[in-house]
């Protein structure tokens, strides 16, 4: 656990120094503004979903994969084959740092966009701690998916490409939350079952809904982080990048 906490506050001084928590809350405020005038006071779930699966989740792909490139070109990756860290220790704390950047992102879009719009309507209150435990889920899957992708590829150049198309389909169950093509086929997207959670902290699930968005959600952060730690294995620890 001390290897795992010294993890933690390396990345952590590393996302200040690159600047990481300081773009994040600049972005997110000028996207709050922004959704909030866009937007009715109805539609505050949307931007709640908007939030999680378009912007807070498309970040933590970007900084996962930004941050391991980086640590490739370093050459820290390839001191740690050799050092007392384990993987489980070096991906849990990637995993625990940017799921805090995009639990601040997500909370000052939605926050801010709650407090711009409700001075002028009464508008849905959420339930905090569900609204957490889906940000919290949302970004440890993104950041499994991105550590699952990167590891494959030596440069950002080249992580780029299928990280775009990658994350268009991640982004696809926005429209479904939405109602805008409400096809039951979205659902088998891995974001779907995060952001069923989410809808939870405005309005009350079915039976089905919690059951799906619950399970699912456990059967893949357990199956992703299995698959991410064999991946950072055989491509980092194994290949001896």
């Amino acid at each position: 656990m001390s290897r795992l906490r010294a993890g933690i506050r390396t990345d952590f001084q590393v996302q200040v120094r690159n600047n990481l928590y300081a773009i994040g809350i600049i972005v997110s405020v000028i996207l709050a503004i922004a959704m909030a005038f866009l937007a009715r006071p109805d539609q505050l779930p949307i931007v709640a979903a908007a939030a999680l699966i378009l912007i807070a989740g498309g970040s933590t792909l970007l900084y996962v994969g930004a941050m391991i490139v980086f640590e490739k070109d370093e050459g820290t990756l390839r001191a740690l084959t050799v050092s007392p860290v384990r993987s489980w220790e070096y991906l849990g704390a990637k995993v625990i740092t940017l799921t805090i950047i995009a639990a601040i992102e997500t909370a000052i879009i939605v926050g801010g966009a709650t407090v711009i719009l409700s001075a002028d309507a009464t508008i849905p209150i959420p339930n905090v701690l569900l609204l957490l435990l889906a940000t919290v889920a949302m970004s440890v899957l993104y950041t499994l998916i991105g550590i699952i992708m990167v590891v494959r590829f030596r440069s950002i150049t080249d992580y780029l490409v299928p990280l775009s198309f990658l994350a268009t389909i991640l982004q696809l169950p926005f429209f479904y939350f939405m109602g805008v093509f409400a096809h039951p086929s979205l659902l088998a997207i891995p974001t779907s079952a995060p952001a069923m959670i989410l809808m939870s902290a405005y309005r009350p699930l079915l039976p089905w809904e919690w059951i799906y968005g619950l399970g699912y959600t456990a059967v893949l952060l357990v199956g992703l982080s299995v698959w991410a730690n064999a991946a950072f294995n055989k491509h980092i620890i194994g290949g001896a990048e």
